[in-house]
């Protein structure tokens, strides 16, 4: 198995003006309140939520995905433009400016933005934008010559605005990973079954959209052999309900596993 977590970044910027055209003169029910795909930005701090004093909003790259969120709710998008402080022309000095349009980011990027180019809020000061991160997790080959856990994740260059996906080797040792997802099928918290990625009830979005907690099984051994105990042979390893029959080698070997609860499936 392999699993990818995305999440919003811990690192942020603050909205200090909303997207809003006319928001002197906003009223409930006006359709203008929503960012356009006409010429509406965010006004975003170039001072961000992070320690790295060299990275603000001017760093955003167009194409990034990003998140906007309120206290209430949030919306992903695609950058389309930004602009840097130092451009004073359509105002976007002493802050940056992005942007977002219906269909999409630069040309040839996907996967772009739909639904009509319009956030589903007003985004006000206190808003924060953040990007929108993933990372993949998977067994491979070791630099030391057996199993081992991977991550493959996105780096975001601030010097030419380039992303470049990097490998890097978490674990050594880590031979089998098996995943359960826990399906919270009448929204009171807790998983009614858990079930494997593409088992009947977990196939349709809708279905998914009732997983609450992730199970994770981890099948482990010394990276070294030569054991005086001899070959390990055994051939029903119990990884979350599979039976998993690894290389008999003279190597000890352990099952751990975990259950994680999906904060922001907790309440739906």
């Amino acid at each position: 198995d392999a699993i990818t977590v995305r999440y919003f970044s811990g690192e942020y910027w603050d909205v200090v003006d909303d997207n809003d055209p006319d928001a002197d003169t906003y009223e409930a029910g006006n359709d203008a309140k929503y960012m356009t795909a006409v010429n509406e930005f965010a006004i975003v701090s170039t001072e961000d939520g992070h320690p790295d004093a060299t990275d603000s909003a001017n760093n955003f790259a167009p194409g990034e995905l990003l998140a906007i969120s309120n206290c209430v709710r949030s919306d992903i998008f695609q950058l389309t433009t930004q602009c840097a402080s130092s451009n004073t022309s359509f105002g976007c000095a002493p802050n940056g400016r992005i942007r977002h349009e219906n269909g999409g980011g630069p040309a040839g990027v996907t996967p772009g933005n739909a639904g009509g180019g319009n956030f589903s809020d007003i985004y006000g000061q206190g808003s924060k934008v953040r990007r929108y991160m993933a990372a993949r997790y998977f067994i491979g080959n070791g630099s030391y010559g057996g199993p081992s856990l991977f991550r493959e994740y996105p780096v975001l260059n601030n010097v030419t605005h380039t992303i470049t996906i990097n490998t890097q080797e978490l674990l050594e040792g880590v031979e089998n990973m098996q995943i359960m997802y826990g399906a919270d099928i009448d929204g009171d918290g807790v998983p009614e079954n858990y079930l494997a990625a593409g088992a009947a009830g977990l196939t349709l979005p809708a279905e998914w959209a009732t997983v609450a907690t992730v199970k994770i099984a981890l099948l482990l051994r010394t990276v070294q052999q030569g054991f005086a105990s001899g070959v390990d042979t055994k051939n029903n390893y119990d990884l979350l309900g599979q039976a998993i029959d690894p290389v008999d080698l003279a190597v000890k070997r352990r099952v751990v596993s975990s259950t994680i609860q999906l904060r922001n499936r907790i309440f739906r």
